[in-house]
């Protein structure tokens, strides 16, 4: 995908939504049949001022099919078992973010993993992303870790 680059940050078409959204620990259900489902936790820790983003698409042969977003500021750890695969999906791509808000900038990273499989099998994936910032508070640093099991 094609971006915006700000200082570091790929803006991304989907992420741009999530970055400006609420930080709350929210996940984004899917309109589709669900054939399986799979636990995700999300793992964010550093800067009180630091916030983070994970996105997922799942895909049927590289064709998007369905997608969903969580984010998290501060030091925050969640999970759930709500991450459905709708019907078909053999793919799964998941963008993470991390990153802070000055309020008049966004400065972060983000990291992109693909993982393909089996429709009848299991699978487990993991993406991570740091930053850090040298800023009027010091020095500043912000992870990220989305993990998905099934």
């Amino acid at each position: 995908m094609a971006g915006k680059r700000v200082r570091g940050l790929v803006l991304r078409r989907g992420l741009v939504i999530g970055l400006l959204g609420s930080l709350a620990l929210a996940a984004i259900p899917l309109p589709a049949v669900a054939a399986s489902t799979y636990e995700w936790s999300l793992s964010c820790k550093g800067s009180d001022y630091g916030f983070g983003v994970a996105s997922w698409m799942w895909t049927v042969d590289g064709t998007a099919l369905g997608y969903g977003e969580t984010n998290c500021a501060g030091s925050h750890q969640g999970s759930s078992s709500g991450l459905a695969r709708p019907d078909g999906a053999n793919g799964l791509t998941v963008t993470v973010f991390s990153g802070f808000d000055d309020g008049a900038i966004i400065f972060g990273d983000d990291k992109t993993v693909t993982k393909s499989f089996k429709l009848d099998g299991s699978f487990n994936l993991k993406a991570s992303v740091s930053y850090s910032e040298n800023g009027v508070y010091g020095q500043l640093r912000y992870s990220v870790v989305f993990s998905v099991a099934g």
